[in-house]
This record gives structure tokens, sequence and C-alpha cells, in this order.
């Protein structure tokens, strides 16, 4: 925002706490901004353009969290080799370990890649959990 941008926001803030004191339509507070030099017209697009770009900025918040947290999982050191040799039994059991933390409910089910993946994401998001 530039000084003059600045200075002309200060003269609104001061004209509307001003306006606020007595009953005055909004016209009325618009004529007398615009009697005082105001543009209004300009403030007010200024104002929706920050109120919008704010509203994105929050939408998409999400989007920047999350590339954070993928950046931070790459980080963490890959635990595959830890479940590589275990058998389906073995799969089995450890993953009943963690039943309310993975993915599948029927773990006899599951292959033993998947049972693998899941463990070693438990694992590294175990890991992502005590850096933070």
């Amino acid at each position: 925002m530039t000084k003059q941008d600045k200075d002309e926001a200060k003269r609104i803030l001061a004209l509307l706490a001003d306006a606020a004191e007595h009953e005055q339509t909004a016209e009325e507070a618009e004529q007398e901004l615009i009697a005082d030099g105001v543009n209004v017209t300009g403030f007010l697009a200024r104002v929706q353009q920050a109120v919008q770009q704010k509203q994105k900025e929050e939408r998409l918040s999400w989007h920047k969290e999350a590339r954070h947290n993928a950046d931070a999982f790459s980080q963490t050191q890959d635990v595959s080799a830890l479940f590589a040799t275990m058998t389906h039994a073995q799969l089995v059991a450890e993953a009943q370990k963690y039943a309310a933390q993975l993915h599948f409910k029927n773990f006899d089910e599951a292959t033993d890649e998947d049972l693998r993946t899941q463990l070693a994401d438990l694992a590294r998001l175990g890991e992502l959990a005590k850096k933070r």
C-alpha cells in the first residue's frame, strides 16, 4: 500500500468514526466522503480485492500445509527394509498391534505388499510425530 493509500485509508477511517457518532444513511456518508476528497469507489474496490485475496488464501491454506507435510514425510527415512523379510503371518501380527491406525480392517486378506507399505508409512509418520 502506498503512502497516499495509507493516508486516504486513515482519512476514511477518521470520517467513518465521525460518521458513527451521528446517524447517517450510507448515501449521506458516501457523499460526505466524496466531498472530503475521498475516492470511495476506488477505496471500496481495493478493500473488496483485499478481502477476496484473503479468502482465497484461507481457502487454499490446506494446500500449503499438505505440501509442507508431504515434504516433511519425504525427508523421513524409508523403513521398508524392516518389513521386507517378514512372512504374511508376521506382517498380520505386526499390523494388528496398530489396527486403529491402519487402513485395513481384515489384515488376513490384505496382500503382503499392502501390509508392508502400511506398516512402513506408519513408522515414518511416527518418526515425523517425534520431530514435532
